[in-house]
Formats: C-alpha cells, sequence, structure tokens
C-alpha cells in the first residue's frame, strides 16, 4: 500500500522526457544500455537514413573505426527465453527475446516486449512472418494492429496466408491492390473447395491455388484451377508421390507449347519458389554449439517460403537444450557423435 508507483517518464527513443502524462509502467528493457554508448560504425558504414533505435549521443554512432555492442550476445537473456518474464524485466539487450516472441507467434510476449511502431530489429519481419504462418491466434492478433501493413510486404501477405489456409476468403478482394502471398499451403491446407473459390476470385493466385492442389493432393480441385504450367508448379508436381500432376503438367506444356525449365532457372515470376517444394519446408537443425547466441545467429534457409530474409532458431534452441558443461566458445555436436 506504501509503495510508490513506478511511472514512465524518460523515453530513450525519441530522447524526451513528459513528467506532465506520466504513465504507470513496468520495467520492459527500452531503455538504453550503457554498452551500447562506446558502439562505433565507421563513416562508411553508417547509416543517416535509418539511424539505430537508441542514438542517445546524437552521433549516429559513428566513429573512426568499428566497434561492436558486447551485449548483443548476452548470456543473461538465456534464460528469460524459456521461463516466465518477470514484472521488472532487468536491463538486458532485449532484442533476441522480441524476436523470439515473433518467430514463435507469442501475443503476450510480443506485445509486451516490442519497440515502438516506428522500430524495427533486425530480422523481426521476418520473425514475424513465420510466427503469423504458424500461429492463427498470432496472425488474427497481428491483422488488428495499426502496424500490421507498415512492417513490409512479407508480414502483411503472412496475414493473408495464415487466413487463407484456415479458409476464409473474406479478406481476399475480387480487384484492387491486394498483399497476395505465394505460400498458401505449408504449415497446413486449407480445403480443397476453398482454393478453388480462390483461383476464382483472383485469377493471378492461380499457380499459388494450383500448387497447393500439389500439395494436398486435391486432384479434382488441380484440374479445375487449370493453372498455366511454369517453373515451380512443374518442381513442385516432380516431388509429390503421384504421377497425375506431372503427366497433366508435361501435357498442359506440350499442347501450350511451353518449354518446362529446370527448378529456380525459369523467367517466370515465381521461379525463384521452385526450390522450396513440399519436401524441403522442414525447418533447419544445426550441431554446431557455440558458447553465446544472439540476433547476428539467426540466418536461415527459408528466405524465400515467407518472403523474407532467413531467419531461424535452430542455434538458438541448441543452446537452450544443451548442458552447461558443453557451453565452450565453440563445439561441433556431430564431431562429438562421431567420435564416440
Amino acid at each position: 500500500m506504501k509503495s510508490k508507483p513506478q511511472c514512465a517518464i524518460m523515453n530513450d527513443y525519441s530522447r524526451t522526457v513528459d513528467e506532465a502524462q506520466a504513465k504507470e509502467a513496468c520495467l520492459d528493457g527500452n531503455t538504453c544500455v550503457r554498452s551500447l554508448l562506446d558502439v562505433r560504425r565507421s563513416i562508411k558504414g553508417a547509416s543517416f537514413s535509418r539511424p539505430h533505435y537508441f542514438d542517445i549521443a546524437e552521433d549516429r554512432l559513428v566513429g573512426e573505426c568499428e566497434k561492436d555492442d558486447p551485449s548483443l550476445r548476452p548470456p543473461e537473456v538465456l534464460p528469460l527465453l524459456y521461463n516466465p518474464l518477470p514484472i521488472d524485466l532487468p536491463t538486458v539487450h532485449k532484442d533476441l527475446l522480441i524476436l523470439a516472441a515473433a518467430y514463435y507467434g507469442d501475443v503476450d510476449r510480443y506485445s509486451r516486449l516490442q519497440r515502438p511502431s516506428t522500430v524495427l530489429v533486425r530480422n523481426e519481419a521476418a520473425c514475424l512472418a513465420r510466427g503469423i504462418y504458424h500461429n492463427t491466434m498470432f496472425a488474427k492478433w497481428c491483422s488488428l494492429q495499426d502496424w500490421a501493413r507498415k512492417r513490409g510486404f512479407a508480414v502483411a501477405s503472412a496475414i493473408e496466408a495464415r487466413f487463407i489456409m484456415n479458409n476464409d476468403l473474406s479478406r481476399v478482394p475480387t480487384s484492387g491492390n491486394f498483399p497476395k502471398p505465394y505460400c498458401i499451403w505449408h504449415p497446413t491446407c486449407a480445403a480443397s473447395k476453398t482454393y478453388e473459390e480462390l483461383a476464382r476470385l483472383r485469377p493471378d493466385m492461380k499457380h499459388q491455388a494450383a500448387r497447393a492442389c500439389v500439395v494436398a493432393n486435391y486432384f479434382d480441385s488441380f484440374d479445375k484451377i487449370d493453372a498455366t504450367p511454369d517453373s515451380a508448379l512443374w518442381a513442385e508436381a516432380k516431388s509429390s508421390l503421384s504421377p497425375f500432376y506431372r503427366k497433366r503438367i508435361e501435357q498442359k506444356a506440350s499442347e501450350q507449347g511451353i518449354t518446362l525449365a529446370s527448378a529456380g532457372y525459369g523467367n517466370e515470376p515465381h521461379a525463384e519458389m521452385a526450390m522450396w517444394t513440399i519436401s524441403t519446408l522442414s525447418e533447419g537443425s544445426t550441431t554446431e554449439l557455440f558458447k553465446a547466441v544472439g540476433v547476428e545467429d539467426l540466418g536461415g534457409s527459408h528466405k524465400d517460403i515467407y518472403g523474407e530474409a532467413a531467419v531461424e532458431f535452430a542455434r538458438v534452441e541448441l543452446m537452450v537444450c544443451a548442458a552447461d558443461e558443453l557451453k565452450v566458445p565453440y563445439l561441433d555436436l556431430e564431431e562429438v557423435y562421431a567420435g564416440l
């Protein structure tokens, strides 16, 4: 009863102090950590159009030579990834927590941890897209946020894809601008009639709908949609266990005088998607164990399928699971297992 409330007065993002409209708040890691003040970027590598979200010294972090932030791989953040967040978050570099919340589609964590809507952490859009694809509730929540369409095509199209895979076409306009997603069959497939209706509503999405039918093995719907063969559709048909689609596409290509390009080498709009057949969409794994991980270690192999930069949490997940005695500067578990 006697404890005084905590209020948010200082804003390190806008470098302002507002005592008049102070609001009660918990500590959510929205303060600039001391180590960031020592980070320097060379004049050649500095970005003047997109400065760092914390620019306390108002110098765009420009210096004579490069100097990284040691807090980018903070070991104290790791337990916060798998434990409930405390009421007051410790003063840590929380970017990895933000990306994890987005990647796994955790509404509560992401809504609390995200930085202001004008600030995007590196790889955040890619993590959001992945979380939206894999979590309907997260997709719904994101669709209600004002910032959803401002965070890039990948986020907006991921929301549409998740709704389509849930058999809801109410957001699909028959004309006009629309963030058309390409992958509408992973991680789940919609009903066959959904793909047929999507192709009717948006003839410019026939290829996506037809490819989804190959993945879901919808024979009749594939024929009804009647998409023109392209290299991406051809690649999916070749990976299918059913010869039906391969024969159908070969027949159509022959009738229409189309030469089926090798996967990934066609000139069609979706040629770059040819490599991502359903047989290759399992998320990556790693045996490389590091002493610390951070936002710089989230590289992955699914650049095209989610429509953004490649991002995976394989290294982080291994780091969380590994016993403490294994956490040396670097260890390849594949070599360890091979030597047993």
